[in-house]
């Protein structure tokens, strides 16, 4: 009897295509609606206690995946896609999207290096830094604007570059951190913190192969349900009576 397995995978599928229409509060609802639904249908027909309990965790788990995987796919496509705001000519948004692409100066000479240490201990400076966050500045021989949005960058040691060259970077948006802004940002005697700074992190931004591990935990799920969909001996091959 093939077609448990096959309404399964229906469900499966039919779930995960209703859970990427869904708001992401219900993005944990619909795959548990999923299971339960898959395991009422194979304790109908399978009259298994186990069996059914397993399909549900097995398509719970495949649904919940597959959603998780096709917004992190669909999140790195957007990013690549993003319009570039240019400091030379416009000022960032007052309300910033989750991710930005940026294009101006990214001012090696005033930056911070950040060092993964436990806390309380002293970064050993000879050392290459984790990551460093430095100003962006519209052109090589712009000041800090006055007015508008201070955009910090957030990005590896070996891409700053030299302080010249125009770059577009692209990356998520945050409130720039304290001490990032109180040291960086000096504007004309403006108190740092009435300014508005925002920092590109160009270390946290969503890849298509992100999603290839929760692709693959999706499959395992489905595959664990449609073993357990099958009936006992189903699938094996049958000896035949001796002639």
């Amino acid at each position: 009897m093939w077609w448990p397995a096959a309404a399964v995978t229906a469900i499966a599928i039919v779930g995960t295509m209703v859970a990427n229409r869904a708001p992401v509060a219900h993005g944990v609802y619909v795959p548990a609606a999923c299971g339960v639904l898959a395991g009422a249908v194979v304790l109908a027909i399978r009259r298994s206690w186990p069996r059914a309990a397993v399909v549900a965790v097995g398509v719970a788990m495949a649904v919940f995946a597959a959603h998780r995987a096709m917004v992190v796919w669909a999140a790195a496509q957007q990013a690549e896609r993003l319009s570039v705001v240019d400091l030379a000519t416009e000022d960032p948004p007052s309300v910033p999207p989750p991710y930005m692409a940026v294009r101006g100066v990214v001012r090696g000479g005033m930056r911070l290096s950040e060092y993964d240490v436990p806390p309380g201990e002293v970064p050993d400076q000879s050392a290459p830094p984790e990551a460093v966050v430095a100003v962006m500045t519209p052109t090589a021989d712009a000041t800090q604007r006055t007015r508008g949005t201070v955009i910090l960058v957030r990005l590896a040691p070996t891409e700053i570059g030299p302080d010249d060259a125009v770059r577009t970077v692209r990356g998520k948006v945050t409130e720039a951190p304290a001490a990032a802004r109180d040291v960086l940002v000096h504007i004309d005697g403006t108190p740092a913190e009435d300014l508005h700074v925002l920092l590109v992190d160009t270390l946290d931004m969503p890849r298509p192969e992100a999603s290839l591990g929760a692709w693959v935990l999706a499959a395992l799920g489905l595959g664990l349900a449609l073993v357990a969909a099958r009936g006992p001996g189903e699938g094996r091959r049958r000896a035949s009576p001796p002639a």
